[in-house]
């Protein structure tokens, strides 16, 4: 890779995941304290998730020596968003371009853009009982970048 390249891509990309998982965390305690006490255990997770995302973040932006590693990792958690008859995941940080299908109330294939920098985190249990399977595309580019310019 270009080392001009590889020095701001790696910039990008950290302060990408710095973002999000900043956000993340504002959005995950700006919650009502009720809400906090009443899901906990999803407080947790979400709150590890990204924190997780901030340490991949300055993992990169330090230059550690597995930065790029933590980076696909937290990548691979945002590809897939998935809910199956009312329990499903789904984790993403940045500029959400969706692809998918669902099932509720017929079958129906759709994408989806937003240009807003968004952090989610949500965990589905007995919400409805839809199927749906949605890939991100950010992080699938995000990891073919890496694969291809890094990790050779």
């Amino acid at each position: 890779m270009n080392s001009k390249f590889e020095k701001y891509f790696k910039i990008i990309l950290a302060i990408y995941q710095l973002i999000g998982g900043i956000y993340g965390l504002f959005l995950l305690f700006s919650q009502g304290f009720s809400l906090i006490l009443g899901h906990f255990l999803f407080f947790i997770l979400g709150f590890l998730l990204f924190s997780f995302s901030l340490i991949c973040g300055f993992r990169l932006l330090f230059d550690k020596h597995n930065g790029y590693r933590l980076t696909m990792i937290n990548q691979f958690l945002q590809i897939i968003k998935i809910k199956i008859l009312g329990f499903g995941f789904e984790y993403f940080i940045g500029l959400p371009f969706i692809i998918g299908f669902t099932d509720t109330p017929k079958f129906k294939f759709f994408f989806d853009f937003e240009l807003m920098f968004s952090s989610k985190v949500y965990f589905y249990i007995n919400d409805n009982f839809e199927v749906s399977l949605i890939l991100n595309i950010i992080p699938i580019v995000l990891i073919y970048l890496i694969i291809k310019y890094k990790l050779k």
